[in-house]
């Protein structure tokens, strides 16, 4: 499917979707909210990472995991005191001197420059009856969603509609492109069972009854409009691309290491920062099993799964950075922090400033 632009009507500028890269922006903040599956949230402290100190008897456990100084083995891995052990006991790295990571890169299209250089362009009514929709005309549309003569969603009145940008189905737009003002018509398109941009459409054929009122239009931008909008939008390729290839040499690192223990802190920070995030009412870990039907085992095991990505980045990250001499007190280091543009993360700042000595030295294959 063609690269799309998204629209944010907001002085009628488009923000362009150009990166997807070859992994997410993550942090591991304890501050920062992340969204999981209801299924994986668990009740197992009273959400502020300390005992609650209204327990009456031992069968009552109420005890935050996070504060389990029983743990020795997390899935397999020991779990070893966080005050005297070595990094290199912890993880073994693979050569990181000759490295040859998985990251496609991206190109910016002329379709996109063309998008975003229109963008900064006045549009003018059209008043001309007769004239034809095209490709980057701006309309304003009354349209609703209806599946099987159903509506399914309220009636959206003078919404802007740039076509182009996809801000309605790709389908949609293009069954546009050729009609005029005042013109009616209803587009059926078919979306899959896994859409996620709006849960009543996966699955279905939907069908969009729409009324164009109005349509507008720019001047084709000039031959330095298009190089202007170029430089900016390859510029923030660029940046973007960087971020996308720390997150898949981070990968790459980690996929290619060799655990042999978790240092006890990082598990202990990785459980309150889980805890903190999605324990929410305050439950007792018994009766959140005995409500859902599942055992205190269960609820552990979900716990763990959730924490082992973010100590096994922690631990990547402590390794990565001394074996390529980095440290905490490095400028680079605070300057990375100090600028925040992938993240607020001390540990993964750690790991991007590290991996700043090697980036330029990896071979980076697109497939």
């Amino acid at each position: 499917m063609k690269r799309k632009l998204t629209t944010v009507i907001s002085g009628f500028l488009f923000i362009t979707v150009l990166i997807t890269g070859c992994g997410k922006k993550t942090t591991h903040n304890i501050q920062e909210t992340t969204h999981i599956s209801s299924d994986n949230v668990i009740a197992s402290g009273n959400g502020t990472g300390q005992l609650n100190a209204t327990s009456q008897n031992k069968n009552e456990d109420i005890t935050s995991f996070a504060f389990n100084e029983n743990d020795k083995v997390l899935a397999g891995i020991k779990i070893i005191s966080d005050t005297d052990y070595k990094i290199e006991d912890c993880v073994t790295l693979p050569d990181l001197t000759s490295l040859n990571v998985i990251c496609p890169m991206q190109t910016v299209s002329n379709e996109e420059v063309e998008g975003y250089a229109r963008n900064d362009l006045d549009a003018k009514p059209i008043l001309d009856k007769n004239a034809k929709v095209k490709k980057w005309d701006r309309l304003t549309v009354d349209y609703t969603t209806s599946h099987k003569g159903l509506t399914l969603d309220k009636k959206r009145t003078d919404a802007l509609i740039i076509i182009g940008s996809y801000s309605l189905p790709e389908q949609v737009e293009e069954a546009m492109i050729g009609h005029h003002a005042g013109d009616k018509l209803k587009v059926d398109v078919s979306f899959p069972k896994t859409y996620e941009g709006n849960s009543s459409f996966a699955g279905k054929t939907i069908t969009f009854n729409i009324t164009i009122k109005g349509v507008s239009r720019t001047k084709d931008p000039s031959e330095d409009e298009i190089a202007k909008a170029k430089h900016f939008l390859e510029k923030d390729i660029s940046s973007s691309m960087l971020f996308s290839k720390y997150e898949a040499t981070a990968k790459h690192i980690e996929d290619y290491a060799t655990f042999t223990a978790y240092p006890k802190k990082y598990v202990k920070e990785a459980r309150i920062m889980y805890e903190k995030q999605y324990i929410g009412n305050l439950k007792t870990i018994s009766s959140y099993a005995k409500e859902n039907g599942i055992s205190v085992k269960t609820i552990k095991e979900r716990e763990d799964n959730w924490i082992i990505p973010v100590v096994r980045r922690r631990v990547i990250a402590e390794a990565v950075a001394k074996k390529l001499s980095v440290s905490m007190n490095s400028k680079e280091f605070k300057d990375k922090v100090s600028a925040s543009i992938y993240s607020d993360d001390i540990y993964e700042n750690l790991l991007y400033t590290a991996l700043d000595k090697i980036i330029n030295k990896i071979k980076y294959i697109s497939e």
